[in-house]
């Protein structure tokens, strides 16, 4: 990630991972928190002292756009490619910056247990906001109000955009945007105008919250730098229909001409499903997108690399080519390949951005030119360990043996069931004997998760990544989400006792014995 200090600089030799780093991956929802869910105040400053203690270099966290409860609170699914989620904004913040009283904050606290409360958490969230900005207009005060005029001027027009989409979604109860009426669904100037009158309180609301949540993720960020821990964020390929992106730029996507899907994102059968996935997302309109440079693609990329120093590129081999699944379809097997964007795409981001810092997320159904895309960029990709033993194939690329320099390994990832809960699950007699020739010793479910552990350390990945309930030797009811299933994901919650000095101890005595430790400077 950082330029060679010998010799002529070359961003494309640059993209490969340089470290010999590791890291944990941990959405910031999973946090404890006072407010019935994890967000950037105490508890995540307090990873961050984790992190550092335990001799890690990389935080990653899922992808921070504003969620509902709609779609299940999924991070994969949001109204807004570029709008923060407000469920992370920490309360306790909002009383030093002086917008609210400390006892109003403190009679709010609650205990949510072992799960995410969102939708108390959300209502929480409302109330200190909306009780904050009318303090916030009333006093404008001169350093914070100038912060927001600046924060407006500099994120362009997508913050107007979705204001206005969130205000008419309020309008009209949710409903998705194509059944607004029509001088609404379809942009029409004097509308948006007379909406902008209407509605200027209530506009200028969502803009602020986006202010605060851009105030306090900022601060966190910072704050993790200086602790020597860089942000590993993730960034998912599609965007919801029913969002304020296909609304503003129903041109950028597949649409029929009453602004409906014509088709939808999915993979065919995997390791998941058997029937393979409908996202309900619609495709882009590729061949319109390269006619004007790509933009929208470059603009996103931008906001996200201002939350994170590091970013997984969703669904890689959407890219090099994507499955295409005709609307009204009962299942994604009635899909076929479409050929992506691929090195123009690329080609278009490096020229812009030079040297930003990618990883491919290249699992699934892998073929030759997802492989030649990620190589003629130099991106580092992923290895999953949970996959790596499911068969006899000797050019597996997710056997240890297999694994690669240039790429990142992991026990499992957010789509994946704990290594506890696969080993219980999902394993058979072959599969443990596989990894028990790889391990060198007998593998059972006392030792499964610290000998997989050990594998990915082992490894010549330059960077490893695990998850946190892999450390804790968590079983399947910590498991964060279940591809292809609509409830129960996303609720996992950390335990503040969990974050202990032995646990810190053991991660970190694992990461020095590799290799991989972060050398704290005083």
């Amino acid at each position: 990630m950082d330029q060679n200090n010998t010799g002529t600089y070359n961003p494309v030799e640059n993209r490969s991972v340089k470290v010999n780093g590791a890291g944990i991956l941990l959405h910031i929802t999973s946090l404890p928190g006072k407010y019935g869910i994890g967000d950037v105040g105490e508890g995540a400053c307090s990873f961050v002292q984790f992190l550092k203690r335990s001799g890690q270099s990389y935080w990653q966290v899922l992808p921070l756009n504003i969620t509902n409860g709609i779609t299940g609170y999924s991070p994969y699914s949001s109204f807004s490619a570029f709008a923060g989620n407000p469920l992370l904004i920490d309360p306790d913040q909002l009383v030093t910056m002086g917008l609210l009283k400390r006892s109003m904050v403190k009679n709010h606290r609650f205990r949510s247990g072992n799960q995410v409360n969102y939708h108390r958490a959300e209502l929480i969230r409302e109330s200190f906001l909306r009780a904050s900005y009318g303090k916030f207009i009333k006093s404008k005060q001169d350093r914070i109000y100038k912060a927001y005029l600046d924060f407006i001027d500099n994120q362009g027009k997508w913050l107007q955009e979705f204001a206005n989409f969130s205000v008419l979604k309020d309008s009209f109860d949710q409903k998705v945007w194509t059944e607004w009426p029509e001088k609404y669904r379809d942009r029409d100037v004097k509308a948006l105008n007379e909406l902008a009158l209407k509605y200027k309180n209530e506009i200028e609301f969502v803009k602020y919250v986006q202010f605060i949540f851009s105030i306090q993720w900022n601060k966190l960020k910072q704050y993790a730098n200086q602790m020597g821990i860089k942000i590993f964020g993730d960034i998912p390929i599609y965007v919801n229909h029913d969002s304020a992106d296909v609304w503003a730029h129903p041109e950028l996507f597949l649409l029929n001409a009453d602004r409906s899907m014509k088709s939808q994102a999915g993979v065919p059968p995997d390791y998941f499903n058997e029937n393979g996935q409908q996202w309900g997302m619609p495709l882009f309109n590729w061949k319109y997108l390269k006619s004007i440079g790509y933009e929208w693609w470059l603009e996103r990329l931008e906001r996200n690399m201002e939350w994170f120093d590091i970013l997984r590129l969703d669904h890689f081999r959407g890219f090099a080519s994507y499955w295409e699944i005709p609307e009204g379809s009962e299942t994604a097997k009635e899909g076929q390949w479409k050929k992506g964007p691929g090195k123009s795409l690329f080609d278009a981001i490096y020229k812009r951005f030079p040297d930003l810092p990618f990883v491919a997320e290249d699992l699934g159904m892998i073929d030759r030119p997802v492989h030649d895309l990620r190589e003629k960029f130099n991106l580092p990709g992923m290895r999953v360990l949970q996959f790596g033993f499911s068969g006899d194939d000797p050019d597996n690329d997710h056997h240890p043996s297999n694994f690669i320099p240039n790429s990142v390994a992991y026990t499992g990832t957010h789509d994946n069931n704990t290594l506890m809960g696969w080993f219980k699950k999902e394993t058979d007699g072959e599969t443990i004997e596989r990894i028990s020739v790889t391990a060198g010793k007998k593998i059972t479910g006392k030792n499964v998760c610290k000998e997989m552990i050990r594998l990915a350390y082992l490894s010549v990945s330059s960077l490893v990544i695990i998850p946190m309930q892999d450390w804790l030797e968590l079983d399947e009811y910590s498991r964060m989400n279940t591809p292809s299933t609509s409830r129960g994901n996303w609720l996992w919650k950390l335990k503040r006792k969990n974050l202990n000095r032995f646990l810190s101890w053991r991660i970190r005595r694992m990461t020095k014995a590799y290799d991989r430790v972060f050398e704290t400077r005083e």
